[in-house]
């Protein structure tokens, strides 16, 4: 009696252990939690918001990379290498990891800061002579390619965000107001939208800061200096050509995403039938655009602008950061680790509160950390939740990370096969893609009609970081809305203390 006692102790002792084990495994790597919980029937949710979400992954990571002032490629290096590591240390199921529109702009906004530097070498190719352009940035007089220098910002942003963890601070998003995020998000979006205009009608912007006329006081208040440089040459440096393409190609994009997308889910909802319909839209013009400028040699016959020859599939990665670049990005950076935690945080605590699960604020610190620090050894830029394809991937049935990773895979798959029929692409699709995205941040202009309702004092935040990132740009816009943010909180700090001392029942409430 008194040996089987002690063989069950035994076996209490070893499960305990276990359980301990398996909760420790979870806490650091939540894939473990949410495969013990995964349900048969989610497999074909994730399985076909998947193969959804990769028709906007990989258009929006061409479109995005470009933005981000870089070869399109390293877009779809920043869409699959961070989304298998969030995959394993993330706690939100339906957050979709990879390029961001707001982030993107924040890595223009560094890489401007340096002179660029464009050299024409040839290349041999099937016995032909193609001219390549190749842009570098000159960095305290090293020359380097952009990819190095926005490599080393996403170790730093990584860094930061670990540093955070250690110390426990998830909890500091919870300081700043909606209204900060809101008017952030749409001041940016102005900027997305202006760097684009170039694309869609076929202007060159490599001229725009060396220009003459353009005035030195302009130079300080980016937004207006870029379209004062647009309509002083509208008329002899747009192409006809791309304008009428662009055009064309946003009309298609709006008609089937706003009326013929939701004619079909109308029907087939009259059949019974539930879905959430998302076409691969983007992912089909991208394709056609790219046969018919081949076909018709848009670039020969029309001038019309392809992106840059993608060189090879995985044959970039593998670049060490250089360390001693750290002084040049380390204020960008700090700011960037700001915009990527916050805004995807926030994204994921709503997708957590409306499916009823618990998000770990500093485990996602971590997950967007270590994303970030280890892409950067992968020749990827920083990397962020998306707003765009997060919506759609919950809007679908996305259930797990699964579905993230699904799309990752077939990324990787594209990246490694689909690259090479690239050549033809033209690159205003891209800016049609990016013009179609940021539809959905766009309409956060509307929050401003309820924060004037609700609260004068999230107007006041919400109207002046708006006004100062569309003047002074992402950046130096975003610390003029952190200290208005600080400067409103101080005040009502005091005012509170001050009520507080004329208050005899706040005085005596402390025994």
């Amino acid at each position: 009696m008194g040996i089987n006692e002690h063989e069950s102790a035994n076996e209490r002792t070893t499960t305990n252990l276990k359980s301990s084990m398996i909760q420790c495994l979870g806490r650091w790597f939540p894939v473990f939690q949410w495969i013990q919980q995964y349900r048969r029937h989610w497999f074909w949710c994730d399985l076909s918001t998947g193969f959804t979400i990769v028709a906007l992954h990989i258009p929006q990571g061409l479109a995005y990379g470009r933005l981000a002032g870089v070869e399109p490629i390293f877009g779809l290096y920043v869409s699959f290498f961070p989304v298998l590591i969030y995959t394993i240390f993330g706690t939100s199921r339906q957050i979709s990891i990879g390029t961001f529109a707001v982030v993107s702009i924040s890595c223009r906004e560094l890489l401007s800061h340096y002179e660029t530097i464009t050299i024409n070498y040839d290349v041999v190719r099937n016995q032909t002579n193609d001219v390549n352009k190749v842009e570098l940035i000159n960095v305290n007089g090293e020359l380097m390619r952009p990819i190095d220098l926005l490599i080393v910002s996403s170790l730093v942003v990584g860094t930061i965000l670990l540093l955070l963890r250690l110390f426990q601070l998830g909890w500091l998003v919870s300081i700043l107001p909606d209204s900060l995020l809101s008017s952030f998000v749409v001041g940016t979006s102005l900027h997305v939208f202006t760097s684009q205009v170039y694309a869609l009608i076929g202007m060159d912007r490599s001229n725009q800061s060396s220009n003459n006329d353009n005035i030195d006081l302009l130079r300080h208040f980016p937004l207006i200096s870029s379209w004062n440089y647009i309509i002083k040459h509208l008329s002899t440096s747009m192409n006809r050509y791309t304008t009428i393409l662009s055009t064309c190609t946003i009309v298609i994009l709006f008609t089937v995403r706003n009326y013929v997308e939701p004619q079909i889910v109308q029907q087939l909802e009259k059949t019974k039938t539930k879905t959430q319909l998302i076409l691969p839209i983007d992912m089909t013009v991208i394709v056609i655009l790219t046969i018919l400028s081949s076909v018709f040699d848009f670039n020969g016959q029309f001038e019309v602008e392809n992106i840059p020859k993608i060189t090879g599939s995985f044959t970039n990665i593998g670049t060490i950061p250089r360390l001693h670049l750290i002084p040049a990005v380390a204020l960008n950076s700090i700011l960037l680790a700001l915009i990527i935690y916050v805004s995807t945080y926030s994204l994921e605590r709503i997708f957590a509160d409306k499916h009823d699960y618990t998000l770990d604020s500093n485990q996602e610190l971590f997950a967007l950390g270590i994303s970030n620090v280890f892409c950067s050894f992968v020749s990827c830029y920083p990397c962020s939740g998306s707003l765009s394809r997060s919506v759609v991937q919950e809007r679908i049935g996305g259930q797990t990370q699964l579905a993230s990773f699904i799309s990752a895979i077939m990324v990787g798959l594209f990246i490694a096969y689909g690259t090479g029929h690239l050549e033809t692409t033209p690159k205003f699709v891209l800016s049609c893609t990016i013009i179609m995205a940021l539809m959905g941040t766009m309409s956060k202009f509307s929050d401003i009609y309820h924060y004037w309702k609700c609260s004068t004092i999230d107007t006041i935040i919400w109207i002046g970081t708006f006004l100062s990132v569309t003047l002074f740009g992402v950046d130096h816009g975003l610390l003029v809305g952190l200290c208005l943010m600080s400067i409103i909180k101080i005040i009502q700090f005091i005012i509170s203390i001050w009520n507080g001392r004329k208050d005899p029942k706040i005085q005596s409430s402390n025994p």
